[in-house]
């Protein structure tokens, strides 16, 4: 957990905009924090479930897990940059996207497959039934409803 200026302080610094000796204005503060906003609002829109608490000033907690910290910090640094005049590096594109593949696969909503609720006749065994051999169901109806070209009962 940590608060939003952490998460903008990061960014920042991995641009090399932010430095214990040379500190960014406060109006990039201000843009950074309002691109991370927006950026949190997306990644909600797109059904990725962080759990993150949206924060409404820069000093509020955003209770994220502590495996997305990174993939805030490459991910808002890339998208402020152009704002900034600065150029994100292609390490940091490439760490952005990976962490954002892993943040989908892990947080992203899994689609799943939809199944029909009986299957065709024949196409599986569904397993023994109550009265039933151990074998399991046959795939074929029972003798007193198979009949030959007469329609007299086939008994083996």
């Amino acid at each position: 957990m940590s608060t939003a200026l952490v998460r903008v302080t990061n960014a920042l610094t991995i641009l090399g905009s932010h430095s214990p000796i040379k500190k960014a204005r406060a109006e990039v503060f201000n843009l950074t924090f309002d691109t991370l906003v927006s950026m949190l609002q997306l990644w909600n829109s797109q059904n990725i479930g962080t759990g993150i608490t949206i924060p409404d000033v820069i000093g509020d907690e955003m209770d994220e897990p502590p495996q997305i910290q990174f993939a805030i910090d490459y991910n808002l640094a890339v998208t402020v940059a152009p704002y900034l005049q600065k150029i994100a590096t292609a390490e940091t594109s490439a760490k952005a996207m990976q962490t954002m593949q892993a943040m989908r696969s892990q947080f992203g909503v899994q689609s799943s497959t939809i199944y029909p609720g009986t299957l065709p006749l024949g196409s599986g065994n569904t397993g023994p039934a109550s009265g039933q051999t151990p074998i399991g169901r046959r795939f074929y109806p029972d003798r007193e409803t198979l009949d030959s070209e007469t329609g007299v009962p086939l008994i083996p």
